[in-house]
């Protein structure tokens, strides 16, 4: 198997359409916004800079498996805090090594605390498979 190249920028192959939603909206709130995005994730905002993320099984575990109320429960309470992100000028190389230490699947991409793209499990698999064929 052919290996990833080491020196694309993730700025090359991130996704620039980031679905946010702002820390103070509520669990109903964000499952509402994934369904319409057909997303299972949303970075977490407050003021258009990046504070945390959530995901479906963020929701599941933290609220719904918790007997919380959806319609009552705030995002800045279930969301994953200390969010893993980079700049766009890492490399593919060391997110998918972040990404493997930490057991994520999804990283922000930031540029002055403000997310500008995101890089999922699922894209480094497209990029790989891409390059893989190419040769």
């Amino acid at each position: 198997m052919r290996r990833i190249s080491s020196n694309i920028k993730v700025d090359e192959i991130m996704n620039r359409h980031v679905i946010t939603i702002e820390s103070n909206r509520t669990a109903t709130d964000a499952a509402k916004s994934m369904t319409k995005e057909g997303t299972g994730y949303l970075v977490v905002t407050e003021n258009d800079r990046i504070v945390g993320i959530i995901t479906e099984r963020d929701m599941v575990i933290r609220v719904l498996a918790q007997d919380m109320n959806p319609k009552n429960v705030k995002v800045e309470e279930f969301m994953t805090k200390n969010v893993i992100s980079f700049p766009p000028s890492a490399t593919v190389m060391e997110v998918i090594q972040a990404m493997s230490r930490n057991r994520i699947r999804r990283v922000p991409i930031v540029y002055r605390d403000r997310p500008v793209g995101i890089v999922t499990a699922d894209d480094l698999t497209l990029l790989s498979a891409l390059q893989m064929f190419s040769y």
